[in-house]
């Protein structure tokens, strides 16, 4: 549990769920989704911090988060975008108009830091325009390589890429292009009993899906509307049972979360699914 801000200054809260890093913008249900636990970020504001946020607090969550954080209410701010899911959030700002009242708070706060959910080009680009610097960089923003290399390492593809090239350990499994999808799944089920095929950019379970021996194979190419992409396989044992999962390289990850404060009702939670 954290009590107090960590680091100097303020914090502008992004709670930017509507991201090119979680999911194809394009899938605007699940986008959806997923922005419903920004109010949730409300449990790392300080006095004088901003949160921004894709969905409305309500009143009766707002009491209780300030009344349990000892925190007056008048000394957050919070600024609700409105549904935007085509483009990421940081951009969302400007659409509404939301950008330039944003950069008047942010002048009454010169030790303001941007604190993004995910580290995505949108958010980077925000943090430059608004001259404050991106948690956990104590100046400045990330710059393209690194924001490449976090988007890469949110992709099924980059993250076995990466951990292969530092000698770590990864289940067994295929990436493959959308056309190999049927053969490469035949091929995994000729000697394992179960495969799931995930997305290359998927989080929260999202594009999951199981096929088994006597299964209708897969597409050899994603369903209408799902962008073309790769797949990555891995295995997983669950029940005793080891099973091969083949993610298939579309789109959509894990959130990179740059700083964070945990709530002081906060509870343990499993562990992330590897990719």
């Amino acid at each position: 549990m954290v009590s107090e801000h960590e680091g100097p200054g303020t914090l502008v809260i992004l709670a930017n769920f509507v991201s090119p890093l979680a999911v194809d913008l394009a899938e605007e249900s699940i986008l959806r989704q997923w922005a419903e636990q920004a109010p949730r970020k409300l449990w790392l504001a300080r006095p004088g911090d901003v949160l921004i946020t894709p969905v409305p607090l309500s009143e009766p969550f707002r009491r209780y988060v300030f009344h349990r954080l000892g925190v007056p209410e008048s000394s957050v701010t919070v600024i609700t975008v409105p549904d935007t899911p085509h483009l990421p959030m940081a951009q969302a700002l400007a659409e509404h108009d939301l950008l330039e009242p944003l950069r008047t708070l942010v002048a009454d706060r010169p030790t303001a830091r941007l604190l993004p959910t995910a580290l995505d080009e949108a958010s980077a680009a925000l943090a430059a325009d608004l001259r404050i610097p991106v948690v956990p960089y104590e100046t400045g923003v990330p710059n393209l390589g690194t924001l490449r290399a976090v988007a890469a390492m949110n992709t099924k593809s980059g993250f076995r890429t990466i951990a292969r090239s530092l000698g770590l350990r990864l289940p067994h499994g295929r990436v493959c292009a959308g056309a190999e999808l049927s053969q490469v799944t035949s091929m995994l089920l000729a000697s394992h009993r179960r495969v799931v095929l995930k997305t290359d950019r998927s989080a929260g379970g999202h594009g999951l899906h199981f096929v088994g021996r006597g299964d209708q194979p897969p597409p050899s190419s994603p369903p209408p509307g799902m962008p073309q992409g790769e797949a990555a396989a891995r295995p997983a044992r669950r029940r005793r049972t080891r099973r091969i999962a083949v993610s298939q390289h579309l789109r959509q990850p894990r959130l990179h979360r740059p700083g964070h404060r945990r709530s002081p009702q906060a509870t343990a939670r499993p562990g992330k699914r590897g990719p």
